[in-house]
């Protein structure tokens, strides 16, 4: 078994150059791979050398499906993110949905809220988008429903929207305990 730290993640120099020594070129598996640059650089390849290769985490690439050497042990985030946005709506029927985006960003599950987005309408429901700032609680207060479940939906993982979304729904939590309030999110890398 051989380990290798392959430096950044969007960078490739580092990868290619340990591919071309000898050694790699007589390996049974290969495991890892963060990036969709580095992906396509070790799928490319195991498919030259005829080498198993497995990527571990989640991905936006689909390299699995045009090389047969390729295993992608978690679903390719394009079909992760549609499946959960059709369980989404099947657990959460005829809810109030909240999306909380950060100030001039589309935040990193854009694709994931886009996925939402498409299987939303198909089952007759609708998001409603505010921007979190110092005035996060003043903006949600008014469009929270105190008779329908409120899905708060963060747009980012980021530790910043945490940072300014949770104090402002422990406050709405602690003034309006009536209303129902789930926070929803997803993490992938």
């Amino acid at each position: 078994i051989y380990a290798f730290d392959m430096g950044s993640e969007t960078g490739t120099d580092k990868l290619r150059s340990l591919l071309d020594t000898y050694e790699m070129k007589y390996l049974d598996l290969i495991i890892g791979g963060v990036s969709p640059q580095q992906i396509s650089v070790i799928s490319d390849f195991a498919k030259k050398q005829g080498i198993k290769y497995a990527i571990p985490f989640p991905t936006k690439v689909d390299d699995a499906r045009n090389n047969p050497f390729v295993f992608q042990v978690n679903a390719v985030q394009s079909t992760l993110y549609a499946n959960v946005a059709k369980t989404f709506v099947n657990v959460f029927p005829n809810v109030n949905i909240i999306y909380i985006t950060e100030p001039n960003s589309a935040g990193d599950k854009a694709d994931f809220i886009a996925a939402l987005d498409n299987e939303l309408p198909r089952a007759g429901m609708v998001a409603t988008r505010i921007v979190a700032d110092a005035h996060l609680r003043d903006k949600l207060i008014p469009i929270l429903d105190p008779y329908r479940k409120n899905v708060i939906v963060p747009t980012s993982s980021s530790t910043k929207m945490l940072q300014t979304l949770l104090p402002a729904l422990n406050l709405i939590r602690n003034e309006h305990s009536a209303t129902n309030i789930t926070l929803f999110g997803v993490y992938l890398f």
